[in-house]
């Protein structure tokens, strides 16, 4: 190892977070890991002071996590003033198109952009791509569950750990039970997980379970297990397709990680040209709802107020999707604050805050629209659009060679 001393700050070590505290104010710990809803929390700065290095890793999530998933990633930049003029930062991710790399220098500075390549040699990726006749959805998601049934078998034997890619919460239970079923009627013996980010999924467990080997063919959304996972799959299926073509490569790199371990790595992507403007309709109802937002915002203009105040008093269901997510745009809009256990109003108008809503969610449509056309609908190699789409700065980008087009043209 390197002999570096170190900690993490998290839920799971509450009972040793003031001998932390004690460790990094007597120069005993080199490093400290911390997720963005600590790193912005006053009394952790409080108890650290100013680092000599500032390092966020998977620095996209800045991006696509923090409007509408995670608001704290949004305000680092608290975190940032607190810190000394001579703290380094460093932002570290294998992903980011021009609006991510843009949203990341607004909340870390104006850092110097230092691009690699983006080439995955051992990765082949197809498209599946299904029938322009596939008019209902349940047609289609019975098409799709017949070639997991189908392939998956096929698939394990050759690329053994297989990770399944949901936009939902209820595709991932869907898809779940449905694998198991045929595991159990086909004698399969596969060993399938599922995981989604609610709260109530053990992730760390299911993560060393992952990476222990116990699991076989894990089933999830994207953002919740994708990232910060080092286990090597051998495949993965975009069972719904990504939102964008980073999200895109982001998760297709999760096989083959490893050329030398995974040197024939394979991902595939389902896609039905009828069913892709299930997608645009996902992101439009994802934004703001503007008549919550109102409420909360009229609310909060007279007093602050908690989250089961602000249900009781604007009569919202307690476990109302919409009304989280509002209430996170709102904060990472900076047009509310969560502090002391209270929602408050901060600098942002609430008009601001809607324009900036809308804002990035045209960009997410835009975003989605390119995957379409580019990769998706397209019959030019899928590596060498990505790369392109994504600033890979290697000159003469050449077809894969690998992938489902490449080989049809071949």
């Amino acid at each position: 190892g390197y002999g570096l001393r170190c900690e993490t700050i998290n839920h799971e070590n509450k009972e040793r977070h003031q001998n932390i505290y004690n460790a990094v104010n007597q120069n005993k710990l080199d490093v400290v890991l911390v997720s963005p809803e600590k790193a912005t929390d006053e009394f952790f700065i409080n108890k650290t002071g100013s680092p000599s290095l500032l390092v966020c890793d998977e620095a996209h999530c800045i991006s696509e996590m923090g409007h509408d998933f995670r608001p704290d990633y949004k305000a680092l930049y608290k975190y940032i003033a607190t810190t000394s003029d001579s703290t380094r930062i460093l932002a570290t991710t294998a992903t980011a198109d021009t609006f991510v790399e843009n949203d990341v220098i607004n909340q870390l500075g104006n850092l110097s952009i230092i691009r690699g390549n983006l080439d995955k040699p051992n990765l082949a990726i197809d498209v599946i791509k299904f029938s322009k006749d596939d008019d209902s959805f349940s047609l289609f998601t019975n098409k799709k569950i017949h070639w997991l049934r189908k392939n998956i078998p096929d698939i394990f034997n050759q690329h053994k750990r297989v990770i399944i890619f949901c936009t939902k919460k209820s595709t991932v239970n869907n898809v779940f039970c449905r694998l198991n079923d045929f595991n159990n009627r086909e004698d399969w013996n596969l060993r399938i997980g599922k995981f989604y980010s609610d709260g109530r999924l053990p992730r760390n467990k299911i993560i060393d379970a992952v990476e222990a080997g116990g699991i076989d063919v894990m089933v999830c959304t994207g953002p919740s297990l994708g990232v910060g996972i080092d286990a090597e799959f051998g495949c993965t299926i975009h069972y719904d397709p990504p939102m964008s073509i980073a999200q895109l490569y982001q998760e297709v790199g999760r096989a083959g990680r490893c050329a030398k371990s995974t040197p024939n790595a394979q991902s595939y992507i389902f896609y039905s040209p009828k069913n892709a403007a299930n997608s645009t309709k996902t992101i439009k109802s994802n934004c703001v709802d503007g008549d919550i937002a109102t409420s909360i915002y009229d609310l909060l203009k007279t007093t602050d107020a908690s989250l089961d105040e602000i249900i009781n008093a604007c009569s919202f269901k307690e476990n109302n999707p919409k009304l989280q997510r509002t209430l996170n745009i709102l904060t990472s809009c900076n047009c509310i604050e969560f502090k002391n256990g209270v929602y408050r109003l901060s600098t942002c108008s609430l008009e601001d805050a809607l324009k900036t809503d809308e804002k990035i969610t045209n960009h997410k449509i835009d975003a989605f629209n390119h995957l379409l056309s580019s990769i998706l609908s397209n019959d030019a190699c899928i590596m060498q659009q990505m790369r392109v789409a994504l600033g890979d700065p290697s000159p003469n980008i050449q077809p894969c060679g690998k992938c489902s087009v490449c080989r049809q043209n071949s």
